[in-house]
């Protein structure tokens, strides 16, 4: 089964597609496969000092009483799982080096990086459509969505690097 961490971009897709019936035209594709998957062909994880949660459910404020029953069910099926994030002391002056912006995306890749040590068999996936997440020098590019399936920039070379996959929506 694939480990998986999600960006609160893609949660956010999903999050409006489920509730409002509409694809976000922004991204790639529907993110709402990639959640159908969960607890069949994949797992996701937080970070155990939840701040990957607080961010989707940031988020998500536009419905708090569904996004609290899709985390409790998710957690309760076994689709979701909190995981210590990652304590590599270097990890994130690598990232600020590829050019990663600080804040609070950091925990998304401390959380992947924290999968690579559980997932001896096959690589975590870090599934974004965030261009912090590939090339930052291109937040003002036209058409981010040709980067994010590019999977190009020097950010997502850091993450292979590290053995992290980073996809887009279209490319899981």
């Amino acid at each position: 089964m694939r480990s998986i961490v999600i960006d609160a971009n893609v949660f956010h897709a999903y999050a409006h597609e489920t509730i409002l019936g509409a694809v976000v035209p922004e991204r790639t594709g529907s993110a709402r496969p990639i959640f159908d998957k969960l607890g069949v062909a994949c797992v996701a994880f937080v970070d155990s000092g939840r701040q990957i949660e607080a961010e989707w459910r940031a988020l998500t404020m536009f419905a708090q009483e569904w996004f609290g029953a899709w985390l409790a069910e998710a957690f309760a099926d076994g689709r979701l799982f909190e995981i210590d994030p990652s304590a590599d002391p270097h990890l994130t002056k690598r990232y600020r080096k590829a050019g990663f912006p600080a804040g609070k995306d950091i925990w998304y890749v401390r959380t992947a990086h924290g999968l690579t040590m559980l997932c001896r068999r096959s690589r975590p996936c870090l599934i974004a459509e965030d261009i912090d997440f590939y090339d930052p020098a291109r937040k003002s590019a036209g058409n981010k969505c040709d980067v994010f399936r590019a999977g190009t920039g020097p950010v997502s070379k850091q993450l292979k690097e590290d053995g992290i996959d980073l996809r887009c929506i279209e490319m899981f």
